[in-house]
């Protein structure tokens, strides 16, 4: 597997691109993966994170959304589609991605909020993850 920031960067990237795309219009798994490979291949992107990660998203959407939900201050509902989609991915590498620190996780995706999400998104984004960290990687705060 390809470890390079930079291409995993590009994986995340493309990984809540894909994921806002399936939630507004949906699609198969298969198809998508294909679609973001085939126009994207020329670039160096760390293409197993980003299967890994969509995959878990479509397979899981339903338990992913039980634990952010009693996180938000608002419905899922209200949740703006690239906001459900960046905690989505984030919560599927607290819980799996456990080769990636907790803080790059956050880092990385408060960051890509700025990128795509709203004014105001990051600090939703910075909230959220932060809480699930504390339950979810328990052991690893242990060691800071």
């Amino acid at each position: 597997m390809d470890m390079n920031p930079k291409h995993r960067r590009r994986a995340r990237q493309f990984a809540i691109q894909a994921i806002y795309q399936w939630q507004i219009a949906g699609g198969e798994l298969a198809d998508i993966k294909t679609q973001f490979i085939a126009t994207n291949h020329y670039l160096k992107v760390d293409w197993d994170f980003f299967i890994d990660l969509i995959t878990r998203v479509l397979k899981e959407v339903t338990e992913l959304d039980q634990e952010i939900s009693p996180l938000l201050d608002r419905g899922s509902d209200s949740l703006r589609p690239i906001e459900k989609a960046i905690l989505r991915l984030g919560l599927v590498e607290l819980k799996y991605r456990l080769d990636v620190p907790f803080q790059v996780i956050i880092h990385e995706y408060v960051d890509l909020d700025f990128e795509f999400g709203a004014e105001e998104g990051h600090k939703l984004i910075n909230g959220v993850l932060d809480r699930l960290a504390k339950k979810i990687r328990q052991d690893e705060l242990k060691t800071i």
